[in-house]
């Protein structure tokens, strides 16, 4: 009998300070905010939700805090529906991101990563054996030494290892053959290869799928160094990006470990993604496990 498939997503969960700015402020500028909200979020935590509302087993390694906000993780968590037991409780308090949404949506985000940062390869490395997944999600939080241990013990177990190279570190890109997937952003495509051309870009990241977003744009989906499949996003009125990459990387993994098609798994993330940036917030505004089934529905309709 062919086993379900389990993915463990290791990353970080914090608090998410939003601050709506009529303009990003230049050096030296003081800006009222138009409006400040809290939410919770983390690539970590934001990646493992989105793909559990695919309706995959999703378990989430993460470093938390003492504080309130690990709390509201815990919680979080628990209404979803998902296991607590990858949570790594540190004394203090929990990470957190400053994150300034402008008038199109768009954003600008600085992150306090030091909890998943301070996770060490062999700790990492035990934690993801004793979790047994079919799939590993990370993303570029974790400190490289880390992400290379990782995939390193996949690749040896035949567990398939997606990288969202967010942030960006300069020795990633010499993982790529030990990588099932790795989804990076224009700006990321293009210091990942050194090549400014999305479509270029995408032939030349060397893992075995490579994904760039193209934000409104939808993505670029690229086997090997071959010829890229362009897949458009629909039209929306953006209010905040924020997230929407993550919801777009944890629905590509959920849907591509449920149903195993590359392409209808990267129509579903598009529409996710574009689904979430018509709502400020993080983890609050993003699409829900009916909204996600809904989508599919339509994409099966459609074909």
């Amino acid at each position: 009998m062919t086993r379900a498939p389990k993915l463990v997503v290791l990353g970080n969960a914090c608090r998410d300070v939003i601050f709506r700015v009529p303009a990003f402020p230049r050096p030296g500028e003081t800006l009222v905010v138009e409006d400040l909200t809290a939410d919770l979020g983390g690539k970590g935590l934001n990646q493992a939700i989105a793909a559990h509302r695919v309706g995959i087993e999703v378990q989430l390694i993460a470093p938390i805090g003492t504080d309130e906000t690990a709390i509201q993780i815990r919680r979080a968590l628990a209404h979803e529906g998902m296991s607590l037991q990858g949570l790594l409780e540190h004394d203090g308090t929990s990470d957190t991101s400053m994150i300034m949404v402008g008038p199109s949506g768009e954003n600008a985000i600085v992150s306090d990563t030091r909890l998943i940062r301070g996770l060490s390869p062999t700790r990492a490395v035990e934690l993801v054996s004793q979790a047994q997944p079919t799939a590993l999600l990370i993303q570029g939080n974790a400190r490289p030494e880390t992400t290379r241990a990782l995939a390193k013990l996949c690749r040896a177990a035949g567990v398939q290892v997606v990288l969202n190279a967010a942030p960006l570190h300069a020795n990633l890109p010499s993982l790529a053959r030990d990588l099932d997937v790795v989804v990076v952003n224009q700006i990321e495509a293009a210091a990942w290869t050194g090549r400014d051309g999305a479509e270029d870009a995408a032939r030349s990241i060397g893992s075995e799928l490579a994904i760039v977003t193209l934000g409104s744009g939808g993505c670029l989906l690229s086997l090997r160094g071959g010829t890229p499949l362009r897949l458009p996003a629909p039209h929306v009125e953006s209010m905040d990006t924020t997230g929407a990459g993550d919801v777009f990387v944890g629905v590509f993994v959920g849907e591509f470990l449920r149903a195993g098609s590359m392409e209808g798994a990267a129509r579903l993330a598009i529409l996710a993604a574009s689904d979430k940036v018509k709502r400020s917030g993080t983890i609050s505004a993003f699409p829900s496990r009916v909204d996600i089934a809904a989508m599919r529905r339509y994409l099966v309709a459609r074909t």
